[in-house]
């Protein structure tokens, strides 16, 4: 029979350390994880906060390994932050040959060290949508922080970012209208800013090509953005009926060297447009200036 002080939790976390660098090449992944879906999930983005921060937010927990086992320390929670600080000393990012830990210096058993894994992983309270666009919302407007600085500077994921401060942008009718119809809030933006006219907002007119668009595939979509960015002006009838002709045309795959790629990627969200928006927008820019395109 396991004795009590093998099933008194409380007993085996007083015996942890307080937080100190541990070499992550000693710690591995064996025994105590109640976490098996969901854990590769926005890994990179988890790895560009730690890279800006320079270190991991919350210590994790491991305790002594099992004999049989190739490492010294077994991890009880914190795998996440452990996978994210594994690949960026894989990258040969500095500073990430060791992690902040708190060490239990005994082999935990397995019953004990599942269950603290398991609270640890339920205790945690997301942060709500609300709070993260309130916070973004401040930076952009009490501090003037462009996106690639509230992204690169305080490590708030760009695909985060994007979605609030596209979805700041929408008027509220057409906020709606996304929601009823499920269309993205980028999409719903880039319909709002081509049914603009010189400054006025045909908010009819964005509003019915949402629903019009609700069963329209990736690509008819971006046909329409691309007629109404041609002729902003166009009737919503008109504006579906070359959508659907642009069908036709012919759809180019172009390769970039990473290093291009993520160039690429950086100049899109600056301009706040897709990489094929951007890239397609260049094209057509590229043919006209050499007089091949009128």
């Amino acid at each position: 029979m396991v004795d009590k002080l093998e099933l008194d939790v409380a007993s085996w976390l007083s015996k942890k350390s307080e937080a100190q660098q541990v070499e992550i090449n000693d710690i591995g992944i064996n025994s105590y994880q109640v976490r098996y879906s969901n854990v590769e999930e926005k890994i990179e983005e988890l790895e560009e906060m730690l890279e800006v921060a320079g270190t991991n937010f919350h210590p994790i927990l491991i305790c002594k390994a099992s004999p049989e086992l190739n490492f010294k320390y077994d991890i009880i929670y914190g795998q996440r932050r452990l996978t994210a600080a594994q690949n960026l000393n894989d990258r040969g990012v500095e500073g990430w040959d060791t992690i902040s830990a708190n060490i239990i210096e005994e082999e935990v058993p397995i019953v004990i060290g599942q269950s603290i894994s398991l609270m640890e992983n339920e205790g945690r309270v997301p942060t709500s949508s609300a709070d993260v666009a309130d916070t973004i919302k401040d930076l952009r407007s009490d501090y003037e922080l462009s996106k690639k600085d509230i992204t690169e500077k305080l490590g708030i994921p760009m695909r985060i970012v994007n979605e609030v401060l596209w979805k700041e942008e929408l008027v509220r009718e057409v906020e709606k209208a996304a929601e009823k119809y499920k269309i993205k809030p980028k999409t719903a933006l880039d319909l709002q800013r081509r049914c603009t006219i010189d400054g006025v907002i045909d908010v009819k007119k964005t509003v019915n090509l949402m629903k019009e668009i609700e069963v329209f595939d990736d690509d008819l979509r971006k046909n329409l953005l691309h007629v109404l960015s041609e002729t902003p002006s166009i009737s919503q009838k008109e504006a579906i009926a070359q959508a659907k002709t642009a069908s036709a045309a012919q759809e180019v795959s172009v390769m970039f060297l990473k290093n291009q790629y993520d160039s690429l990627v950086q100049a899109a969200d600056e301009n706040e447009l897709t990489e094929s928006d951007y890239v397609h927008n260049l094209t057509i820019e590229k043919l006209k200036t050499e007089k091949y395109l009128d």
